[in-house]
C-alpha cells in the first residue's frame, strides 16, 4: 500500500516488485590541496514505483502533490506490506518524477486516452543534525 498526503497510489504497476531500500549519502568538499574528500553522511530510503499507465486524473493528482510538495518542501508517505523487509516507511519524504518514457495512447480496457511508462521515485527527507 502507497499513500502520498492521504492518496492512494496502489496503481497497476509494469514488470516487477517496486524496488525499495536504502542507499548511502555521501557530501563532497574540497579540500586546500584541491582534493576532493566524500564525507559519508548517512543512510537515506528510497522507493521506486513504476506505472504502466495513469489516467488524466492520476496525473493530475500527481501534480497536485508536487505542488504541496513545493510548498511544504517535502510529502507524507506511508509505505507498507506486502513490500518485504525494506519496504515498511512513513514519515517525509521527496517525490521525484520520471517521465522520459511516457507516451499518450488509447487504451481500449481504460476506454481513455493515457499516459504510459511512468516511474516514481520516493526518497526520504535528511534531517541535518550539525
Amino acid at each position: 500500500m502507497l499513500t502520498i498526503e492521504g492518496v492512494d497510489f496502489e496503481l497497476p504497476q509494469m514488470g516487477k516488485e517496486p524496488k525499495m531500500g536504502y542507499s548511502d549519502e555521501y557530501v563532497e568538499k574540497t579540500a586546500i590541496s584541491g582534493r576532493i574528500i566524500r564525507i559519508y553522511r548517512g543512510k537515506r530510503y528510497y522507493a521506486t514505483f513504476s506505472y504502466a499507465f495513469l489516467t488524466e486524473e492520476e496525473r493530475a493528482q500527481l501534480n497536485d502533490l508536487l505542488k504541496a510538495q513545493r510548498k511544504k518542501g517535502y510529502l507524507n508517505v506511508s509505505i507498507s506490506q506486502p513490500y518485504g523487509k525494506d519496504g515498511k516507511f512513513e514519515g517525509g519524504a521527496i517525490l521525484e518524477l520520471n517521465n522520459d518514457q511516457t507516451r499518450f495512447k488509447w487504451d481500449s480496457t481504460a476506454k481513455d486516452f493515457v499516459w504510459t511508462n511512468w516511474s516514481i521515485t520516493l526518497k526520504a527527507v535528511a534531517y541535518d543534525n550539525r
